[in-house]
């Protein structure tokens, strides 16, 4: 079953870069800024919200395999059980839940740290961040704690590989952090500067941003999940265990007149199709398990995106 954290992703990605074309939004009286610093907050948060639900998501599946509690290494240990205390006390502080919900809420987190024996019923709060937002840091910390080497790097050479921007106008790398970070900062000063000014430029160059984080992010921490899932003993055992080189990659790409299938690094097509949706389904059954399949528009604009081995 495809992510539902993706899907969700993907309809507001499309609704977002939509509304960039509205002449209200372009304008240059207050009703523009009022609109551009809105639109500031959900960008982010459209990434802040993929990522927290597709962590939900990996939770799950490595839940699903054959790793016990005790095989994780040391430090995943402690951080499991000091972050689901930590961050599950600090969510109820932040909002007020009614009874049946804090009744949930709470058999969910006990079933986490009940679970440090035999079982796993790892928290998806073991990887989230403790304040009410995701910083540049969380989100790095979150793929270290997956078992990602050099998050920042492997992030940036994953992202050139799928052909986004990751050099600047004198050619030197794009610094992941201090951008992301940029991104955050910006959505920080609209929620909480009415005289925050965005312009038109700044935003629309914004969804290409988010994209980059959200699959970097999804196909480095899912290939990451199903090493976990079936207790392969490099990942429990190394803590730099996945970088871009990882993550293979496979494509379904629109040409003039039919859709191809096609390796990384390849011209000559795996298959052809008219039917883009049956070619993409089709591709995923000849997927390995770390890799990802990416479908692109004629211009390379990335439409949709599977880890197939995890969803």
């Amino acid at each position: 079953m495809a992510s539902t954290a993706r899907g969700a992703f993907l309809t507001g990605l499309a609704a977002f870069r939509e509304t960039l074309d509205e002449p209200r939004v372009l304008g240059a009286d207050a009703v523009g800024a009022f609109l551009r610093r809105g639109l500031t907050v959900a960008s982010f948060n459209l990434l802040e919200a993929f990522i927290s639900d597709r962590l939900d998501e990996l939770a799950a599946h490595i839940n699903g395999g054959i790793t016990q509690f005790l095989d994780l290494p040391i430090k995943l240990q402690r951080r499991a059980i000091v972050n689901t205390i930590t961050i599950g006390r600090n969510q109820i502080n932040w909002g007020a839940k009614d009874l049946p919900e804090l009744r949930s809420y709470s058999e969910t987190i006990g079933k986490s740290l009940s679970a440090v024996g035999a079982t796993l019923e790892l928290s998806p709060l073991t990887w989230k961040w403790a304040g009410s937002n995701m910083a540049a840091n969380d989100f790095r910390d979150a793929l270290r704690f997956l078992h990602v080497n050099d998050p920042w790097e492997n992030v940036r050479l994953l992202a050139g590989r799928l052909s986004f921007l990751v050099l600047d106008s004198l050619g030197q790398p794009i610094d992941q952090s201090a951008d992301l970070s940029s991104l955050a900062s910006e959505r920080h000063a609209c929620a909480h500067d009415a005289s925050k000014s965005v312009t038109a430029i700044w935003l629309r160059a914004a969804p290409e941003r988010i994209l980059r984080y959200a699959i970097t992010f999804d196909a480095l921490a899912s290939v990451s999940a199903n090493y976990f899932r079936i207790g392969d003993p490099n990942i429990l055992s190394d803590e730099r265990r996945i970088s871009h080189g990882s993550v293979s990659i496979r494509f379904v790409v629109e040409r003039s007149r039919n859709f191809a299938e096609l390796l990384e690094g390849r011209t000559r097509a795996t298959k052809v199709s008219s039917d883009v949706g049956a070619l993409f389904v089709d591709a995923q059954s000849r997927c390995t398990p770390n890799q990802l399949l990416i479908q692109q528009s004629k211009t390379n604009a990335i439409l949709n995106w599977i880890i197939p081995a995890v969803s």
